[in-house]
């Protein structure tokens, strides 16, 4: 794959993402495709529970690429601005629930994302997860929740 189709790619998964198509987002990912976050590495159908537990507190999200870098044949870069309302319940990695907030959430993000042939295999997801949770007073329970927890090998 070259650069310019892993780049078209890219944009189908959000644009996937963005109308809720699932079935569409999954032809572009690989058999054993992984996404890490900050708090961990998921596989398979475990990223897209994940991503099912952000969507319900934020039904309304939508990932708005504000560019998308050519690496080389197989990395691209997106930059990617997440926005959406938080309507309900967020449960959250560490363990605390956030209650809804009719926050507004727009967490900007760059997002590493590797192919093998043409699909994607992997992507590493870099945000601040912590900015938009303050705005809905919850986060000094959660850090609160992350200083007690046992730290975890990456």
């Amino acid at each position: 794959m070259n650069s310019e189709t892993c780049a078209a790619t890219a944009a189908a998964i959000f644009e996937a993402f963005n109308r809720r198509d699932l079935d569409s987002l999954l032809t572009h990912l690989h058999p054993d495709y992984e996404a890490t976050w900050s708090h961990g590495t998921l596989t398979g159908l475990d990223v897209v529970a994940h991503e099912s537990t952000i969507l319900n507190a934020m039904p309304d999200l939508q990932a708005n690429v504000v560019t998308i870098h050519e690496v080389d044949d197989d990395t691209v870069v997106v930059e990617v601005e997440m926005v959406g309302t938080q309507t309900g319940a967020l449960a959250t990695p560490e363990g605390p629930v956030i209650p809804p907030s009719e926050e507004r959430w727009v967490s900007p993000m760059a997002i590493v994302m590797v192919f093998e042939g043409d699909l994607l295999r992997r992507e590493r997801l870099y945000v601040d997860r912590f900015a938009p949770i303050a705005k809905t007073g919850a986060l000094d329970g959660l850090l609160s929740a992350a200083a007690t927890e046992p730290t975890r090998s990456r």
